[in-house]
């Protein structure tokens, strides 16, 4: 079993094309490429935590989209998004506004040297966030965010990385290589600063 991060697909939405620059000739054309992209990654038992903005599109279609996607499907409420209640009760086993947080030796064990995971923690949320908990001084944050599609850089400082479609190749990405290119980025920056 994985787990995989993904944000802002907009299934349904055609104007996002043109936003966004993005590759495809109509929104049908888009809509089959991120099913067949996300099915092509994401197995029968795997997670999918989506970070918001999956769809701008009349109810019937939506639920349409989420019965051809593979795995079990979380998601953090974006700006564009239907209620809470919508979601869960139509294939999503969880949904919410707030950003969620996990500490990543939680997560993945043995992914990173336990020097690091110990005090990882992970903030998975929509928007980017400016805070994290005046509770947790003293450890590490890494923010998992979508909202600003291709507007910024996929890494935007060494606390947030934006896993919009378009900066991931219009697929779901593997929370384990996100956070592993954290780690990497981090020992980077630590050795570069000796």
């Amino acid at each position: 079993m994985n787990t995989f991060v993904y944000s802002d697909p907009h299934f349904g939405h055609d104007r996002i094309r043109g936003y966004c620059n993005r590759p495809f000739d109509t929104v049908d054309d888009m809509d089959r490429s991120l099913i067949a992209n996300w099915n092509e990654v994401v197995k029968p038992n795997d997670y999918v935590i989506v970070l918001g903005d999956f769809g701008l599109a009349r109810s019937e279609y939506l639920n349409s989209v989420i019965r051809q996607l593979t795995g079990f499907k979380k998601i953090i409420i974006g700006n564009h998004d239907k209620s809470k209640t919508w979601y869960k009760s139509n294939g999503f086993s969880s949904a919410t506004k707030s950003p969620t947080y996990v500490k990543v030796n939680w997560l993945c064990p043995d992914l990173i040297p336990d020097d690091y995971s110990k005090k990882l923690y992970i903030a998975l949320s929509h928007y980017p966030l400016d805070k994290f908990p005046s509770n947790c001084v003293g450890f590490e944050w890494l923010n998992i965010h979508g909202h600003s599609h291709n507007s910024l850089p996929k890494w935007r400082d060494e606390s947030h990385v934006c896993v919009s479609v378009e900066l991931t190749d219009y697929k779901p990405v593997n929370l384990r290589c996100v956070i592993e290119e954290w780690f990497e980025r981090k020992t980077h920056a630590d050795s570069s600063a000796l």
